[in-house]
């Protein structure tokens, strides 16, 4: 893969997963607060259930749309210490990471339709959502997918300042430190789940 594919791929994941960001707050009407707690994000209705399957569906592919750009890297620092070692954790990331959205998509809006349609199934419904919400959010993408985010991005970020890509270095090391402190502040209960 050429350099300019692979910052074509980056383009893609960043239009991806900002449009996706912007989805889920809009599920939400655009509120922290009730993104992060599933027992609110519950009564999205209708209209929230179709905005959190097209949220989770773009953010499945700026996963996979960030795969190529994790195999050019390796290539790029191919026989530096690590590198493989990096990757693998980046390509895990990132399949996890896709596998959690469609996950979501397929389960998440159903389960608010179920919740709006059978007032007498709510408790039912809303334990499996909250347990859907809990394996996806705070199980694989706050913790799992953090971690393995974190050593990709730091290890990379490493071997690009090693090779004097500043500013790809320091992309990297800022996302690699963001996702690091998610998934040591999920691990230690600083941040706890809702």
């Amino acid at each position: 893969m050429t350099a300019g594919a692979a910052r074509r791929f980056t383009a893609a994941v960043v239009i991806l997963e900002a449009a996706s960001t912007v989805l889920f707050l809009r599920a939400a009407d655009y509120s922290l607060a009730t993104l992060n707690d599933p027992a609110r994000l519950l009564h999205a209705g209708a209209r929230g259930a179709d905005l959190l399957w097209l949220a989770s569906v773009l953010d499945m592919l700026g996963y996979l749309a960030a795969i190529p750009v994790a195999l050019y890297l390796r290539e790029r620092f191919r026989g530096e210490p690590g590198s493989d070692l990096f990757t693998l954790a980046g390509v895990a990331f990132m399949l996890l990471g896709a596998a959690a959205a469609i996950a979501f998509a397929t389960a998440g809006p159903q389960l608010i339709r179920e919740y709006a349609a059978s007032p007498s199934g709510r408790f039912a419904t809303l334990k499996a959502f909250e347990t859907l919400y809990r394996i996806v959010f705070y199980g694989i993408w706050q913790t799992l997918d953090a971690a393995l985010a974190g050593v990709w991005a730091l290890g990379i970020a490493r071997l690009a300042q090693k090779h004097r890509a500043t500013t790809l270095g320091l992309v990297l090391l800022a996302v690699g430190a963001a996702a690091g402190a998610v998934a040591i502040a999920r691990v230690s209960g600083v941040l706890p789940a809702a």
